[in-house]
């Protein structure tokens, strides 16, 4: 794939990414499937579960490093996430209406709930949200770093006291790995992923640091939960992975790039119409049911990328382009 660029990318982040778009993906592909289907889409989701985990903790590794900038950079991030999830909100109330007139899709029961009071029917779009949430919140704290002038050490110490606290809350209010009740519940152990790649980016002790912090909670708590042994584990299985994925073969790096680069744009567009849509279009074969679940999210996934290489020129020529997709940019050479 001569148009990627692959010099400076991480293979074993890349990998992470897929592995998690497609956890997000299964987690969606839950229907009126016939019973044996249905119990494999159950497992699915009960692996996936993690998948959004996943992407804090990689939004978190890939902050980037504080400068005098870094205030005015992260707010922009910031304000570009909650301009996507406004501007996507939007976009699938109106395609929503169209696709009900057309009868492809059912009635949208409700615009609004207590738990999600933002687009309750595209409820992934809320995690834009929380994201541009800590974002912000990051770029406050390093500005406050930066006016009193502490050291990179000493902010660093003071981001693992913080996710101790922030552990301390998740483990009070029992490890929600999909939090139901009050939207703000879904804060303080997605904040928590989040953090937990901050402190990977600053340094593998760091990170290991809070792994044997989350361990000891799960012990003084009696708690085992997925989201504890991903916390416990995550740190140090990607130290591993990028070990055994050095120097992978640019013919077989290229493609989990793509798949990288295009995850945002897989995330904005699987659901709520694309993989209904998927489900309707694979159904009129007749296909076997679980041949159609599997090709349901093969579709959802590959969409999205085909209309990303579809844009590719104006990735370059239209900036709002990649920032309203979601799509890494920097991946893609400027001239198709």
């Amino acid at each position: 794939m001569a148009m990627l660029r692959l010099v400076g990318r991480r293979a074993e982040l890349d990998l992470l990414r897929v592995v998690a778009i497609v956890g997000v993906v299964a987690l969606h592909n839950f229907y009126d499937w016939e019973p044996t289907t249905l119990a494999i889409a159950i497992r699915f989701q009960q692996m996936a579960g993690l998948s959004v985990l996943l992407f804090f903790f990689l939004s978190g590794l890939l902050s980037r490093p504080a400068d005098g900038h870094a205030l005015v950079v992260r707010l922009r991030r910031s304000a570009e996430l909650l301009l996507a999830w406004l501007a996507w909100g939007i976009a699938y109330i109106l395609l929503g209406a169209v696709a009900q007139k057309l009868h492809l899709l059912p009635p949208i029961r409700r615009l609004f709930s207590e738990a999600y009071p933002f687009f309750s029917f595209a409820y992934q779009l809320y995690f834009l949200v929380v994201l541009a949430v800590l974002i912000a919140l990051q770029a406050l704290w390093l500005a406050l770093g930066q006016l009193l002038g502490w050291s990179a050490r000493s902010q660093t110490v003071l981001e693992l006291l913080l996710a101790t606290a922030l552990l301390a809350l998740v483990v009070r209010i029992g490890w929600p790995l999909v939090p139901h009740g009050h939207f703000l519940s879904l804060y303080p152990l997605y904040g928590l992923a989040y953090l937990a790649g901050v402190l990977q980016a600053r340094g593998r002790r760091f990170a290991f640091a809070l792994s044997l912090l989350t361990a000891a909670a799960c012990l003084l708590s009696g708690t085992i939960a997925a989201s504890a042994w991903f916390l416990i584990v995550t740190p140090l299985f990607t130290f591993l992975l990028g070990r055994l994925l050095r120097g992978l073969p640019q013919r077989l790096q290229a493609p989990i790039a793509l798949v990288s680069a295009c995850s945002g744009a897989i995330f904005l567009l699987h659901h709520p119409l694309l993989m209904p849509l998927a489900r309707r279009f694979w159904r009129l074969f007749g296909l076997p049911d679980l041949l159609n679940y599997l090709l349901c999210m093969a579709l959802a996934c590959a969409l999205p990328i085909l209309l990303v290489l579809l844009l590719r020129p104006w990735l370059f020529r239209c900036p709002w382009l990649p920032r309203l997709l979601l799509v890494q940019r920097n991946v893609f050479h400027p001239t198709p």
